[in-house]
């Protein structure tokens, strides 16, 4: 299920994290004044929010119709789309951005770039779905990629005028498309539900949401939805983010392949049932990130700008955000049962002891998560090309090895994750002279937190049987007594994140008052 997720905030997730990337980047160069910055974070991190809320919805009650077998089927195409997804734009978006003088012929040039990857893709796609039924011995695989395949061909036109309402900071119209298209994603994925149409339903949803974006930016914009093809200055134009877009690619791979692996050795059962173990870990570590991102990003800009010290910034960034992560992915770890069936339902408890061993992955793996920003804002983009090259290795030897089962396979997964902090953690060392006993020293706080919120997780669990309890009396004490602990460990240690918290709870206040 975490690929339907993934699907449906696909556009969204990676034009906000493009669109903050590109004003942290413009900020230090002084293009954009930190109110204008500030502001279009707030625009975006507005829509995000109330898009995933929407769409988490939509997972909730999809869960409840579907069974995991059917769930399984569309995970598997979703997955080879969430790969093809990075290849569509391969620079174009971002040359539109940040070119300092942009004319006519340097947007055709960029839509020439989006044009020739989106539609090959988007052919490549089409040309897989001719054999991916006896491939994975599933029936239906091949119509669905011929539906989501017609979302390539709408990419380049939607990406040019996306791109420019961005250049023009037209954040509360980028907005707009934003929340309507995921209003009619979610209208018509679940009419289609109701009418019987199964897992095809959420692909038509996202085909619909595709063509509402389209129309809802071309009503916005100035300029032409389509233009013409030209083929001068291509090369240019790929130049913009091409080592970085490379990276993004590896990276949704590794995340991919698990699913991709799992529909060819097992069935769409399994699949389904490792889907959403993962969807639930992917979706809290999503919700937390971009809640930090807010403080944590503008503390690396002002670091690079004036020319600070970026490690120090960075540990700082990076404590702020696992100090909340870690003790919540401690937590789901130990109680994670009563969660998933309250809000998914009895059909998937066995993706349980999935959700519970990839949480320990998303514990490892948060602690760098802003290490890509970073190496980029610093202009270490072929570096950080070359980890992720090395780390991709790594993981399809691993996830070959570890392909017997699934436990064995979340197992590996782990694995991954602390090559991954390992190789990350050299590059910081060499590039930003951040050592490893440095960064743990920083993290000793959280380190702390975790394991007092991880003791009273288990007193919890060892005094209530979960597992027989009332799902929603279990949520209830969840909710009660976790979050008293998480604050109360944040007081008692005097974690970095008291002032935080400090502040928002007197903005609270003087609102009131």
């Amino acid at each position: 299920m975490v690929k339907y997720y993934w699907l449906l905030q696909t556009r969204e997730k990676q034009q906000l994290h493009t669109i903050i990337l590109l004003l942290v980047i413009s900020f230090i160069k002084r293009e954009f004044t930190i109110s204008s910055v500030r502001s279009a974070i707030y625009i975006s991190l507005l829509s995000k929010y109330f898009i995933q809320v929407l769409n988490f919805a939509l997972v909730l009650i999809v869960a409840r119709i579907l069974t995991p077998e059917e769930i399984g089927v569309y995970a598997i195409v979703a997955s080879l789309v969430m790969i093809l997804n990075e290849l569509k734009l391969m620079g174009g978006g971002l040359y539109i951005v940040r070119e300092k003088i942009l004319d006519d012929n340097k947007i055709r040039a960029a839509g020439t770039v989006m044009l020739l990857w989106s539609w090959g893709v988007g052919i490549l796609l089409l040309f897989m779905s001719v054999f991916i039924n006896d491939f994975y011995q599933v029936e239906h695989l091949n119509h669905l990629a011929q539906i989501l395949s017609i979302s390539f061909f709408i990419a380049p036109f939607s990406g040019v005028l996306y791109s420019l309402n961005t250049r023009a900071l037209n954040y509360k119209g980028l907005m707009k498309a934003q929340v309507i298209s995921q209003v009619v994603n979610v209208a018509s994925t679940l009419l289609f539900l109701f009418l019987g149409f199964k897992y095809f339903s959420m692909a038509i949803g996202l085909l619909l949401s595709t063509f509402t974006e389209f129309f809802i930016l071309k009503y916005i914009s100035k300029h032409p939805a389509f233009f013409k093809l030209t083929f001068t200055g291509l090369n240019t134009v790929m130049s913009f983010g091409f080592f970085s877009s490379i990276s993004a690619i590896i990276n949704r791979l590794i995340k991919a392949i698990p699913e991709l692996l799992i529909g060819k050795y097992f069935n769409t059962h399994s699949v389904g049932i490792f889907s959403r173990g993962n969807g639930f870990i992917s979706f809290v570590e999503e919700i937390i990130i971009q809640a930090v991102k807010p403080v944590s990003l503008p503390i690396l800009s002002n670091a690079v700008r004036n020319g600070d010290c970026v490690k120090t910034k960075y540990i700082e960034s990076s404590v702020l955000l696992s100090g909340v992560c870690l003790p919540i992915f401690v937590t789901i770890s130990i109680v994670a049962y009563p969660v998933i069936l309250f809000l998914f339902g009895e059909q998937w408890g066995e993706s349980v002891e999935y959700a519970k061993l990839l949480a320990v992955a998303g514990a490892i793996k948060v602690m760098h998560s802003f290490s890509a920003s970073v190496l980029i804002a610093c202009l270490y983009e072929k570096q950080l090309l070359f980890k992720q090259l090395v780390l991709f290795f790594i993981s399809m030897l691993i996830l070959f090895l570890t392909k017997e089962s699934l436990s064995l396979l979340c197992y590996g997964l782990i694995v991954i994750s602390f090559v991954d902090l390992i190789l990350t953690t050299y590059l910081l060392k060499k590039y930003l002279s951040l050592g490893i006993f440095e960064f743990m020293k920083a993290h000793l706080k959280n380190i702390y937190l975790s394991f007092f919120a991880g003791g009273v997780a288990f007193l919890l669990s060892d005094i209530v049987d979960f597992e027989n309890t009332v799902h929603l009396y279990s949520i209830v004490i969840l909710v009660v007594v976790m979050p008293i602990t998480w604050f109360s460990g944040i007081y008692l240690l005097k974690h970095p994140l008291t002032p935080e918290i400090n502040i928002i709870f007197s903005k609270l206040i003087n609102k009131r008052g």
